[in-house]
């Protein structure tokens, strides 16, 4: 007989736990610190392992089962986010993307993310707990432990969602995801104000010249990997290593006008730094040495609208890539 019970994609509540001294392999306890953001899409992750298959053997046309092998020493998992942005929701990010949960938050060449290794306490790393996405009747709640986010991403549109302003994020973790049942003793719902194109994006700039945003994103995005397995078959990584710097880059779009002329240095490429700034009241994203590259018109659009890309890099190792300041 078919089992009974199901999940319904809205019944799933998407918390998230940290604390300062909680080991790396270790999920967080119910006491622990559990934030809610407001989250409006979300992907789950599976346990899964992935299925490699050896040379296949010449005087016959099958695949036998010797050929198989599960390698759950390479298994990572992900899971993705979209959140309303508001001051708590981009620092709590900004916390795990680079450890830094106070505004203005600055990235820098020398930041880290803090120790990534197994057993080892980091204040940087999340349980992801879906509430009630459990697969079973009894272990109603889905865990994804020692997550670390590899992607987060503030954005924003004159013309979608009634121009809220939303984070993206993409979580990552090399440890097995876990059907249970936890009960935080205490919520932390993210409710501060979310933060809106018309009144925190009025401002925007690059190489001081202003221009009228319809629409940006700015992203800051690393790589993770997994460093093997402790022992066969228990799917423990001896940690984690970021195998890439951190990259910040973005775009705007706004009206195309007298701002394009003035910068043509910039979009002929001279190869120097210029500060793109996006903000205004309680938001403001600074990259204080950035370059443009390849921008377009849109010429279906009333009126014509430019799309400008632009990557943040730093004026020294000690400088700041990008400065996020929201309250």
């Amino acid at each position: 007989m078919s089992e009974v019970n199901f999940q319904a994609y809205k019944d799933i509540r998407c918390c998230f736990g940290s604390a300062a001294g909680v080991v790396l392999g270790t999920k967080h306890a119910a006491g622990d610190t559990w934030e809610v953001p407001r989250t409006s899409s979300f992907t789950m992750p599976m346990l899964s392992a992935p299925l490699q298959v050896g040379d296949n053997h010449s005087g016959h046309y099958g695949q036998v089962e010797t050929q198989g092998r599960h390698r759950d020493d390479t298994s990572t998992y992900e899971a993705a986010f979209t959140m309303d942005a508001s001051a708590t929701t981009i620092l709590m990010l900004t916390q795990s993307m680079f450890g830094d949960s106070s505004s203005a938050a600055a990235l820098t060449p020398a930041t880290t993310s803090g120790a990534m290794k197994d057993a080892v306490a980091s204040a940087t790393h999340n349980t992801i707990l879906f509430e009630n996405g459990g697969s079973d009747a009894s272990a109603v709640d889905l865990i994804m432990p020692s997550a670390f986010p590899t992607s987060m991403t503030i954005k924003g549109d004159l013309g979608t969602n009634g121009g809220v302003i939303q984070c993206d994020a993409t979580y990552w973790s090399a440890y097995r995801p876990e059907e249970t049942t936890l009960t935080p003793s205490a919520y932390s719902h993210l409710t501060d104000a979310v933060y809106n194109m018309f009144t925190n994006a009025a401002t925007v700039s690059i190489a001081s010249q202003p221009f009228i945003c319809t629409g940006f994103e700015v992203t800051i995005s690393r790589t993770l990997e997994r460093v093997l397995q402790k022992a066969t078959g228990t799917a423990i990584p001896f940690g984690y290593t970021q195998t890439s710097p951190y990259e910040v880059t973005g775009s705007i779009t706004a009206k195309r006008d007298d701002s394009i002329l003035d910068l043509i240095a910039t979009f002929k490429g001279d190869s120097s730094g210029i500060a793109v700034a996006i903000g205004g009241g309680n938001l403001n994203l600074s990259l204080p040495d950035a370059m443009c590259d390849v921008s377009s018109v849109d010429v279906g659009s009333t009126p014509l609208l430019v799309t400008i890309p632009f990557r943040g890099f730093a004026a020294s190792v000690s400088a700041s890539i990008i400065d996020i300041t929201c309250t």
